[in-house]
């Protein structure tokens, strides 16, 4: 939207004090990390639910897992040339039996990008929505 950069900067203007978002993280350009960093957003937290281009683009469709992973790539490498800690990128994954053999892969693309922090959860079926088959409870694992 174009209206997140100055949603973002309403928020830090009027003293909010921890300023995060969700993402997917494929919208983010160089120019808006930068002004990410520069107002000092505290965490953002990425959506992702594989650790492999397969996995990640049939879980999240239309999605691009090396675009994915650049713009990731490119938070980490901006933070690092202003020597800043912030925003700590923090991954979501919802757990699945479709990708219940990649979270060591996912440990891995975190520490390549520069990930601080990551979020696992079961996944919640709805009835709109029929996903028992992707339900972990009785996986032996």
């Amino acid at each position: 939207s174009k209206r997140f950069l100055p949603a973002l900067e309403t928020a830090v203007s009027a003293g909010v004090p921890n300023v995060r978002f969700v993402t997917n993280g494929l919208l983010m350009t160089d120019d808006a990390i930068e002004r990410i960093i520069e107002l000092g957003v505290n965490r953002i937290m990425v959506s992702l639910d594989g650790a492999t281009a397969a996995t990640y683009e049939s879980i999240r469709v239309g999605g691009k897992f090396e675009k994915l992973v650049d713009r990731l790539m490119a938070l980490d490498r901006i933070k690092k040339a202003r020597r800043s800690t912030t925003p700590v990128l923090k991954f979501s994954w919802v757990l699945m039996r479709s990708n219940l053999d990649e979270v060591l892969g996912l440990v891995e693309l975190a520490r390549r990008v520069g990930a601080g922090e990551i979020y696992l959860r079961h996944l919640v079926p709805f009835a709109e929505l029929d996903v028992s088959h992707e339900l972990v409870f009785d996986t032996p694992h």
